[in-house]
C-alpha cells in the first residue's frame, strides 16, 4: 500500500508467514494495512481533500470488513455534504450493483478499462 501523503510503502498483501491477517478467497492481507487505511481515509477527509481515491471497495467491504466502516463513513459524508471533494471508489463490475444498493448510492460514473 502506498501511503500518499509522505510516499511510504506499507505490505499489503502477505507473503510468507504472518499473524494477525484478513483473508478473502485466495488472498491474505495484513490487518495492520487495513487499520492504516482507514486511517488515512480519515485524515483526507478531516484535511478536505480535494480527492479521496479507495482502491479497491470489493467483497471485505461488502462484507463489513477490510476498509469498513471507514468507506461507510466516506460516502456518508459526501452523499450529506460533510465532505465536499471529490470521492473515486473502485468497484468490480460484478459488485457495482451490490454496492450502489448497500450504500444508496444515485449518482455515479462508470469507467472501464481498456483491454
Amino acid at each position: 500500500m502506498l501511503r500518499l501523503s509522505d510516499q511510504s510503502w506499507h505490505p499489503f498483501e502477505v507473503t510468507g508467514e504472518a499473524t494477525d491477517i484478513i483473508s478473502v478467497g485466495k488472498f491474505q492481507f495484513h490487518a495492520d494495512a487495513f487499520r492504516s487505511a482507514k486511517q488515512e481515509i480519515r485524515e483526507a477527509m478531516e484535511a478536505r481533500s480535494p480527492w479521496i481515491v479507495v482502491d479497491e471497495v470489493g467483497k471485505l467491504e461488502m462484507r463489513g470488513k477490510g476498509l469498513e466502516p471507514v468507506v461507510t463513513e466516506l460516502i456518508h459524508a459526501h452523499q450529506s455534504g460533510a465532505f465536499v471533494g471529490n470521492v473515486l471508489l473502485v468497484i468490480r463490475e460484478e459488485l457495482l450493483d451490490p454496492a450502489l444498493e448497500k450504500w444508496n448510492i444515485q449518482e455515479w460514473e462508470t469507467f472501464s478499462a481498456i483491454s
